[in-house]
């Protein structure tokens, strides 16, 4: 085992024992370790070890969530990447989006303010019942595979219509609890598909909602 590679174990070791005081020294001591590949996932930094793999709706994030650890690692000059925004957005880790946003590093777009619960902001991206330009998640998420949008994104010539841009919006907010939010773009929706209105029709709008948002992570 090469110097690099325990180093980068140790980092590792200290985010899984969630101590970013003990990771800050290391980084201090190793200033290249942020930056550096994990040398048994090239595709991957230390960074992305602040993440969970998976979560189940319910599951309190502080028993899978390091946002502190990913803190004192982009004080160090660590970088976040596609991989790293998809997989906290699909692995329901508000606190790491929460991180991200207040470090002003979070994407805006419909996406991630859905995320947020933030429902009155939502309501600027529309523009005469159309949604603005800029709502769609950025290109370099959309070309990653692991973007729920990515293979409709190809299909429709690198395009995507309000609709689904809509639906994406609304899947996340029900993923992570954003219950107003999910209200507002049900309504969205329902508005421009008669056949959904339809569907949901025999339920009321709360009934849907909390059953969506209590069986978010089957």
């Amino acid at each position: 085992m090469t110097d690099t590679t325990k180093i980068f174990e140790q980092g590792v070791e200290f985010i899984q024992r969630k101590d970013p005081q003990a990771l800050n020294i290391l980084l201090q001591t190793h200033c290249q370790l942020s930056r550096c590949p994990d040398p048994n996932d090239p595709s991957q930094k230390l960074i992305h070890h602040t993440l969970s793999y998976a979560n189940f709706a319910g599951d309190d994030p502080s028993f899978w969530s390091t946002p502190e650890c990913a803190d004192v690692l982009l004080e160090n000059g660590a970088l976040v990447d596609p991989k790293f925004y998809l997989r906290a957005l699909n692995t329901a880790d508000l606190p790491m989006i929460k991180l991200l946003s207040h470090k002003f590093m979070l994407p805006t777009n419909m996406r991630t303010m859905a995320v947020l619960g933030k429902s009155r902001d939502l309501g600027d991206w529309f523009d005469k019942e159309k949604l603005k330009l800029n709502a769609p998640p950025p290109m370099e998420w959309l070309k990653d595979s692991s973007d729920p949008l990515h293979q409709r994104w190809k299909i429709q010539n690198h395009h995507l219509t309000d609709d689904w841009l809509i639906t994406d919006a609304f899947r996340y907010a029900i993923r992570f609890g954003q219950k107003r939010v999910a209200e507002f773009l049900l309504e969205q929706a329902i508005d421009m598909n008669p056949k959904l209105a339809k569907q949901i029709k025999k339920l009321t709008k709360e009934t849907f909602l909390n059953y969506l948002i209590q069986h978010r992570g089957t």
